[in-house]
């Protein structure tokens, strides 16, 4: 499936193309599904795949929270130190059990 956009569809998009997608109505779950979309800026055509006859149309996606990268590093971060620190923990009681006692 391939659609032309408009210029109402890009200025819609903050005249960032990369934002538009195409979404097609699912009729069982009463809900737009959107598709992952190509973007062709020198024809003005999005493109997508789909194996469903639908009601289609142009979206808009939403621009990524400010700071979002940031936040996404800090979690991974914090996920490896505590990771770490119960390895070291763990394998210093099994270290603890493996002396005998006094």
């Amino acid at each position: 499936m391939a659609v032309k956009y408009t210029p109402a569809d890009l200025a819609q998009a903050g005249g960032n193309a990369a934002r538009l997608r195409l979404a097609r109505w699912d009729e069982a779950n009463t809900g737009w599904t959107v598709l992952k979309t190509r973007v062709d800026e020198g024809t003005m055509t999005l493109s997508a795949s789909s194996n469903q006859m639908s009601i289609w149309a142009v979206v808009v996606a939403a621009p990524p929270a400010a700071g979002a990268g940031w936040v996404t590093s800090v979690v991974i971060a914090a996920g490896v130190i505590v990771l770490a620190a119960a390895g070291i923990f763990l394998s210093g009681r099994m270290r603890r059990r493996g002396k005998p006692a006094k």
